[in-house]
C-alpha cells in the first residue's frame, strides 16, 4: 500500500520527532524520568499504585512475543521502561527503529550489543519483505499522521515473516470509554498532566476498536485485540491516590472479562499474525 506523502503529513512527523528530541526524551530534572514517562506514565503520575498496575500491565506481555532472530521495536524510544527491556530475550537481535537520534543513542546505552538501532519512519520501513521475526509497536500509531495510520501498519505486515505475530501496542478511545469519562478528562488533566502546552503540541490521534478491525481485515491478517489497561495513571490516581490494592481487582477483571472491559479500555494490544507456514 503505497500513497505518495503530502506536506500536512510530514510536517506532523518533523512536529513529532522534534516534540521528543526537544522534551519527550530529555530528563525532568525534578524527577530524574524522561518528560515523556514524567508526564504520561504511571511511574510519573505520583501514586504506587498506577506505577505498579502498569508495570504489571507490560511485564506480562514478556512471554507473547515468541523467539527468532530479528525482534523489530519500532518508535522504540530510549527503551525508557524496565518491563520493556525482557521483550527481546529470546531474539538474537532487537532492531530500534525511531524518528528521534536521541532516544536512538539512548536505547543503544541501555542494550549494548544486542539492538541494532535504525533512523526510520514506520511508514517508510527499510527493510525486506518477511524479514522480521516478531516484534512490538508500542504508543506509536496514535502519534502518525491520520493519512499515514494505514499505511504505516501495511508496513509492519509487510516486513513481517510468514507464520509469525507481531504486537502493537496503542491508545484506543472506544466510544463508551469516550462518553463516559468526557466530563472527568479536564479533572485529569489537571491532576495529572505536567507542561500543559507540551501535550497539546504534541499530535495525538487514537482509533477505536472497529477501526482497528476493519484496517487489519482489509491487510488479510489475523487479529486479535485485547484489553491492555482499562484505565490511566491520572484516573487511577484520581480514585485510588496511591494505594496498592485496588491493582489485582483491575488485572483480574482485565484478565477474565476482556470483552467486557474492552469498550472501556484506554489501551489495547493488538495481536497480528501473518499467514504462512
Amino acid at each position: 500500500m503505497k500513497q505518495g506523502r503530502s506536506k500536512k503529513d510530514d510536517g506532523v512527523s518533523a512536529s513529532v520527532q522534534r516534540w521528543y528530541d526537544e522534551h519527550g526524551w530529555q530528563v525532568d530534572e525534578a524527577t530524574g524520568l524522561y518528560r515523556d514517562t514524567a508526564t504520561f506514565s504511571g511511574a510519573g503520575s505520583g501514586s504506587a499504585g498506577a506505577a505498579l498496575y502498569e508495570e504489571l500491565a507490560h511485564a506480562n506481555l514478556t512471554d507473547h512475543f515468541g523467539t527468532g532472530r530479528y525482534f523489530l521495536d519500532v518508535a522504540s524510544g530510549p527503551v525508557a521502561h524496565d518491563s520493556y527491556v525482557p521483550w527481546s530475550a529470546a531474539y538474537q537481535t532487537r532492531i530500534c527503529v525511531d524518528l528521534s537520534n536521541v532516544a536512538l543513542a539512548a536505547a543503544k546505552r541501555r542494550l549494548g550489543a544486542h539492538a541494532f538501532c535504525v533512523q526510520a519512519n514506520l511508514a517508510c520501513l527499510p527493510f525486506p519483505d518477511g524479514s522480521i521475526d516478531g516484534g512490538v509497536s508500542a504508543y506509536t500509531v496514535q502519534h502518525i499522521p491520520e493519512d499515514r495510520q494505514e499505511i504505516a501498519i501495511a508496513e509492519l505486515v509487510r516486513v513481517l515473516a510468514p507464520g509469525r505475530h507481531f504486537l502493537i501496542i496503542t491508545g484506543i478511545e472506544p466510544p463508551l470509554r469516550h462518553f463516559l469519562f468526557k466530563l472527568l478528562r479536564p479533572v485529569f488533566h489537571k491532576l495529572t498532566y505536567k507542561s500543559k502546552e507540551q501535550v497539546q503540541r504534541l499530535y495525538h490521534l487514537a482509533r477505536g476498536p472497529a477501526w482497528w478491525r476493519s484496517t487489519l481485515e482489509k491487510l488479510g491478517v489475523q487479529t486479535e485485540i485485547r484489553t491492555l489497561q482499562i484505565i490511566r495513571p491520572n484516573e487511577y490516581r484520581f480514585f485510588f491516590g496511591n494505594a496498592i490494592w485496588p491493582v489485582k481487582v483491575i488485572r483480574w477483571l482485565e484478565k477474565t472479562m476482556p470483552r467486557l472491559c474492552l469498550p472501556l479500555a484506554t489501551s489495547a494490544v493488538i495481536t497480528i499474525r501473518k499467514p504462512g507456514m
